[in-house]
């Protein structure tokens, strides 16, 4: 027979602890559900900027090339329908650099999610999207 005087209440400190151990259990199950959705949207995040950037050079070369036709138009040394090709060529590379900054920005919304926390600077994280990427031509002469 167990003396009250001896047991020193150990029935409630084994049932805190092992409400401690189950509480420490879910934390690190839930520390680590968060660790891999952030994990995987920063993955996400990288691949968009990628393509954001792939998108970039498109665009940047396309704009060249729709330049290049115009002039070749304006100087007689090719067709409209060439020129107009340069031109839609380009338009859909627009488009696509548009699509790229939409599915960049919406991964990092997602990264924002995992992380409950806001990293978009003022003006957002590329900038004012209106601008056009393309390099601006010396106007001085």
């Amino acid at each position: 027979m167990t003396l009250p005087v001896f047991n020193q209440n150990q029935g409630g400190i084994g049932q805190a602890k092992a409400r401690r151990t189950k509480a420490a259990g879910r934390f690190i199950a839930l520390q680590a559900a968060v660790i891999a959705e952030l994990d995987r949207s920063l993955a996400e995040y990288q691949g968009t900027l990628r393509e954001l950037e792939s998108a970039d050079s498109v665009l940047i070369s396309q704009d060249k090339q729709r330049r290049s036709a115009e002039a070749m138009f304006n100087a007689g040394e090719t067709d409209r329908i060439d020129l107009l090709d340069a031109q839609m060529r380009y338009s859909s590379a627009r488009a696509s650099r548009l699509a790229a900054a939409v599915n960049a920005q919406t991964a990092l919304g997602y990264v924002e999610d995992a992380a409950q926390y806001s990293f978009i600077p003022a003006g957002g994280p590329f900038g004012d999207l209106s601008k056009d990427p393309r390099p601006k031509e010396d106007t001085r002469k």
